[in-house]
């Protein structure tokens, strides 16, 4: 029998600026809505999540980058960004669940709370009392997941994926 271990979140080191780099590419385009058209979607991970951003967040002390592996390989990372001054869709005290990501074969089995847990805690120990995250409507999953987690609706916003092309989003709030 072939024991399969329990996926293990941890912050990530610059080591892992490649594998986040390629884990986001894949999962991106997944909570990405079918209206976006595939260039401006190959675009944002161009710009927005190349290896180089990924080493960015990782140095920058207003970034906690976690990653999620199990068996050694990636299923999950987030992103968690402490600087308020670049919050603007929220009050300033408020840290911001920038990403938040899972391989669909992690999904459904609890790994999802228990990854949402360990981001709460990390803002926590950052010292914010709530957190913020934007999600594209239709994205009909992660919106169930994030309201039974007890975020709630506080507004909207167009999330541009390059200058022109833009998705609507809801913004969620959850009090830590």
């Amino acid at each position: 029998m072939i024991h399969e271990e329990t996926p293990n979140y941890r912050l990530a080191n610059l080591n892992d600026a490649p594998i986040l780099h390629t884990f986001a590419q894949k999962m991106f385009p997944d909570a990405t809505p079918s209206y976006i058209p595939q260039e401006a979607v190959q675009t944002f991970i161009n710009e927005k999540l190349s290896q180089k951003i990924f080493e960015e967040y990782i140095r920058s002390e207003h970034y906690q980058v976690g990653i999620l592996e199990k068996n050694k390989q990636p299923v999950g990372y987030t992103v968690l960004c402490t600087n308020t001054a670049e919050n603007p869709e929220i009050v300033a005290e408020a840290a911001c669940l920038s990403k938040f990501y899972l391989d669909p074969s992690v999904r459904g089995n609890g790994t999802a709370q228990k990854m949402m847990d360990a981001v709460c805690e990390q803002a926590r120990q950052a010292g914010f009392t709530t957190l913020w995250l934007g999600t594209a409507k239709l994205n009909i999953r992660a919106n169930k997941f994030y309201e039974k987690y007890g975020f709630r609706i506080v507004g909207e916003r167009k999330f541009y994926l390059t200058q022109d092309i833009y998705g609507d989003d809801v913004i969620r709030r959850f009090n830590l």
